[in-house]
This record gives structure tokens, sequence and C-alpha cells, in this order.
């Protein structure tokens, strides 16, 4: 599998958080649109089968990565400022690229205080009455998140893709595809849209040396076969079908292991399997496979 990072700039606000398994979500209705049911039907079977064509992970601000979700581990005795100091750090998520370098080299991880990356928001809606085709009727107001990219802060987001030579070939129309269409609910109000800028190879991210561990870049949930020692934190998944596919919009809750989870073993590109059973409908699935990186594991 080749190790590429997508880089790209939001031009609207986003309904929906960028996670992987959203991100899993609308490439497969891409594949749908661009080569029919049955092809999506033939991606789906390899994944059913192990045989996994691609990964990818949450969206990040530029070259950053994942902090590990149980660091900083030390308790601290001092100050309240001191105190407050390390609250921040507790809540800080990403690390900067070089410094995820020199830790895996053998060096101590540096952590620093970030803005944020999305900034939320809480907008007001209204809905038109269907009979009058005016608004005002009592109730009728409601409000939705939504996401957006601080420009001030940051220039570009990225996602990491690990994929097999065939659906790489195929990357650049999906996303293509995916830049005219936007990303995740709201499309049709102009949220969602981005634009893209660049490709980058990462493969030097499979051939660091010395990594007998591995940090995940979303949330996923483990396949027998996964290492079971790590640090994790765990989250759960209220999750949503996509393109009206069925009148009940609602998938089953799901258990997963946050991002930031370090599980100790020797490296391998993905972790994680394929979620079924998840809503009443079986042809409805949700991704539940971890993009690693590779990490220094410390006891």
């Amino acid at each position: 599998m080749k190790t590429m990072q997508i880089k790209f700039i939001p031009e609207a606000g986003f309904c929906t958080p960028l996670r992987a398994d959203v991100l899993f979500g609308q490439i497969l209705w891409q594949v749908r649109y661009l080569w029919g049911e049955e092809e999506l039907y033939r991606l789906l079977e390899q994944f059913r089968a192990g045989n996994v064509p691609f990964v990818v992970s949450d969206a990040m601000p530029e070259d950053y990565l994942p902090k590990p979700v149980h660091l900083p581990a030390e308790r601290v005795e001092g100050d309240l400022n001191e105190v407050a100091a390390r609250k921040k750090l507790k809540k800080v998520e990403w690390i900067k690229l070089q410094d995820y370098l020199a830790y895996v080299a053998g060096n101590e991880l540096n952590l620093n205080v970030l803005e944020p990356v999305l900034v939320e928001t809480e907008e007001m809606h209204n809905t038109i009455n269907r009979l009058t085709g005016t608004t005002g009727t009592e109730g009728s107001l409601y409000s939705s998140e939504a996401y957006y990219f601080n420009h001030q802060c940051y220039e570009y987001l990225s996602f990491y893709l690990r994929s097999n030579a065939e659906w790489l070939d195929r990357f650049p129309e999906i996303l293509d595809s995916l830049e005219l269409t936007g990303l995740g609910k709201g499309k049709a109000r102009g949220y969602g849209q981005f634009h893209l800028i660049g490709w980058d190879n990462c493969e030097w991210l499979d051939e660091i040396e010395g990594a007998d561990a591995m940090l995940l870049g979303n949330a996923f949930v483990p396949s027998a076969s996964d290492p079971v020692e790590g640090y994790w934190r765990v989250e759960t998944k209220f999750g949503r079908t996509g393109e009206n596919i069925s009148s009940f919009p609602f998938k089953k809750p799901m258990t997963m292991l946050a991002r930031g989870t370090v599980l100790k073993g020797s490296y391998r590109p993905y972790v994680g399997k394929l979620l079924t059973d998840i809503h009443h409908d079986p042809r409805i699935v949700h991704s539940g496979y971890g993009f690693t990186f590779p990490w220094r594991w410390v006891d």
C-alpha cells in the first residue's frame, strides 16, 4: 500500500466534523456515482474479505498529527499556574510533524498549546410552511451546529490515504468529484465546499525504523487480530446513513477507540474492521478501520 497526504482548503463551513468514517462514506458514495452500484458492491466485498483496498485518517491541520491520548501522563505538583498550564496541555489535540519525528527518533515529545482548527458556531434556521410558502409558524425556528476553518492560524487541512495501486489510480477522479459536490451534510445549502491543493507522497511514514507501536489517526473498532496492549479512550459514535438511502437514517450506536490511541506491537498499515449489522438494512456498513502512524512505545 502507498501512503499519500491529501491537502485541501475549506471554502465554506461544515455541518459534519471531518472524521475518517465520514470521509470513508463520502468516498463510497462517489464510487457509486462514478462507476455504478455493482462496482461499489465489488469494493465492499474486498473489505468484507479482509483485502482492504484503502484506509483514510481524520482531517488534520497542515502537517500536524494526532496527540496520543495518554500524554501528558505525569501529575503536576505546584502552584495554580502550573496546574492550569497542565490542563491546557491535556486538551491539546495535535503535535507538530517535527516533534513527532524527533520523538520516534528517541527524543522527548514536545507539546504546544495551539489555536483551534475548526471554530464551532450555532446557526439559526427557519422552516417554510409548505401551504403558505412563508415562515413564522410557532416552533419553526431552530438551530444547528456548523464548523468553520480557522484561516487566520492555518493554511490548509489534510488527511492521509493509504491505498493499493488499483484504487490509488482512481482517487484523483473520486476527489475531483467530491470537490464538485462537497463533504458531509448540508451540501445543498452550500456547506462542505473545499478546494484540493496537493498530493504529497508520504512513503517515508512506512520506512521509519525502530517503530514498536502505532499511533491512530482516527477512531476505530479493533479486530480480533489487533494488539490489545496500549493506551486509549473510548467514545460512542451515533452515525447516520447518507444520501437518503434509508427512510430511517440512524445507525446503531458504535463504541470506538478514539483518535490518538496508541497500540503496542509491530507496525502495520492499518487496524480495525468493517462494521456490519449496524442498521436494519444489511447493505449499510460503517468504517471501523484505523489509519496508523509508526510510534515508539514507552512504558
